[in-house]
This record gives C-alpha cells, structure tokens and sequence, in this order.
C-alpha cells in the first residue's frame, strides 16, 4: 500500500514537474517568436521610411515621378500624398 501511495505520488509530481516545464518552455518560445515578429515588423517600417525620405528628397529635386517610383518601390499613390 505505501509502494503504490510513492509511485502515485512521484508520478503525479513528474507530471507537474512536466507540465511547469513544458508551460515555461513554451512562454519562452513565444516571447522569442513576438521579438522576431517585431524587429521583422521594424525592418520592415524602417525601410518604408527611409523609402519616403529618399522620395521627399527626389520630389524636392523636381524628379520624375515613374524615376521616385523605381527608385524607392512607393506607388505613384505615395508619392503624389507626400506633395500634398
């Protein structure tokens, strides 16, 4: 009777055990996926500014629209609001 009362309880302690690993392992895994999702997100916004700066500079130069939209990938959309 004590036997089965030790191996019940060391199971169930090794399933608690697991489970806190498993709940932890898997908060760290998603905390690594959202910092990757957002520097992915701040290249990406970065890179549109910079687009855009480069687009205002061009326009202040009286470039061709179709020579900004090649330049920097904007649409002509982009382009004309930032003339506004």
């Amino acid at each position: 009777m004590i036997e089965t009362n030790v191996i019940y309880t060391a199971r169930a302690e090794g399933k608690e055990e697991g489970f806190k690993d498993g709940i932890q392992k898997g908060i760290e895994k998603g905390i690594q996926k959202g910092i990757q999702k957002g520097i992915e997100k701040g290249k990406i916004e970065g890179a549109k500014t910079k687009a855009i700066i480069i687009a205002k500079n061009l326009l202040k130069n009286n470039v061709d629209i179709e020579i900004i939209i090649q330049s920097t990938g904007l649409t002509q959309t982009e382009i004309e609001d930032l003339q506004k």
